[in-house]
């Protein structure tokens, strides 16, 4: 069967007693025969995506596919499942040395960019976000961003020595701000929660309302 109708027909008792019963019962290295990027992840454990679905499909006796580890097979089976991501952070030199050459082309305020990269990371540790979520990116060769999800919900660029900062804000902060600190840019979003991806441009970190910033 595909791995939609794997996943569909498999229940939560099924892979909850997989998970509880059995996995602890096997050698987890042993089964991941192969080194994978991915793995699924619960109550401190963690099993390599493609190796626990191969698995979970033998202990449920269905007949499974050949199939990928990919973004919506990975989805759909934590959505269901409630399982989370753990994901092998592996930087290589092509990605260190696009880095520096970005850095060393396109940041000259380098205090506001420092705080910037402060600034995320106490963000995305505070709010307890899994990594897995979180894309961390250069785009347009000069513009560093940071995306959960599908969104951008932070970016940094450098335009005529000012720095041009963007965050991701509520409809109804936005309208509490917005006369306190003027932005040279903002786009919006229509969804659950109207969103606003509001622009500013700064010439220090300093100039950033500490009410935006929480």
């Amino acid at each position: 069967m595909t791995f939609s109708e794997f996943i569909n027909k498999l229940t939560q008792e099924q892979v909850y007693d997989w998970w509880d019963n059995h996995v602890p019962t096997i050698d987890i290295k042993k089964a991941e025969t192969d080194h994978w990027k991915y793995r699924i992840e619960k109550d401190g454990r963690k099993f390599s995506f493609k190796a626990a679905m191969s698995d979970l499909a033998e202990h449920s006796a269905l007949s499974l596919n050949k199939f990928s580890s990919n973004d919506t097979y990975r989805y759909l089976f934590c959505e269901k499942f409630d399982f989370e991501i753990a994901e092998d952070l592996v930087f290589d030199s092509t990605e260190k040395n696009d880095f520096i050459t970005f850095y060393n082309k396109y940041i000259k305020n380098t205090g506001a960019f420092q705080e910037f990269i402060r600034y995320a990371y106490s963000v995305f540790s505070n709010s307890k976000i899994n990594l897995y979520k979180i894309r961390v990116a250069i785009a347009d060769r000069n513009r560093a961003t940071i995306v959960i999800g599908m969104r951008e919900v932070l970016s940094y660029y450098e335009k005529e020595g000012k720095s041009r900062i963007s965050f991701m804000i509520s409809e109804s902060f936005y309208e509490s701000i917005k006369e306190q600190f003027v932005e040279y840019d903002i786009e919006s979003f229509v969804g659950e929660d109207q969103m606003k991806l509001s622009k500013y441009e700064i010439s220090s970190w300093d100039e950033i309302p500490n009410s935006l910033l929480e």
